[in-house]
């Protein structure tokens, strides 16, 4: 399919392709990498929230990527500290 288009294209034209195309592989590696450091940084982030974090600077992502991470190391020591309260049987503690 790409050599079909290459014949209609001139040189000129293909190159430019070429060039928009290696400038769009470069910029989805630096995200990569951006994400890469985002989850050594805060491990309690999975895959999943990459999409939560969004897209933009690596400045944006990386911010939205902590206020994520403390937010749920919030709730995490949250659901540690709760004390679990025992089910009482509602007859329980009854006097006859």
């Amino acid at each position: 399919m790409k050599t079909y288009e290459d014949e209609k294209l001139s040189e000129t034209e293909r190159l430019q392709r070429d060039l928009e195309e290696a400038h769009q592989a470069i910029a989805n590696y630096k995200k990569e990498q951006v994400w890469v450091s985002i989850k050594q940084a805060h491990p309690i982030l999975t895959d999943e929230d990459k999409a939560l974090i969004g897209e933009g600077s690596e400045e944006a992502m990386t911010a939205r990527a902590a206020k994520l991470a403390a937010r749920l190391e919030q709730a995490q020591a949250a659901l540690r500290d709760a004390v679990p309260q025992p089910i009482r049987h509602p007859h329980m503690n009854r006097t006859p």
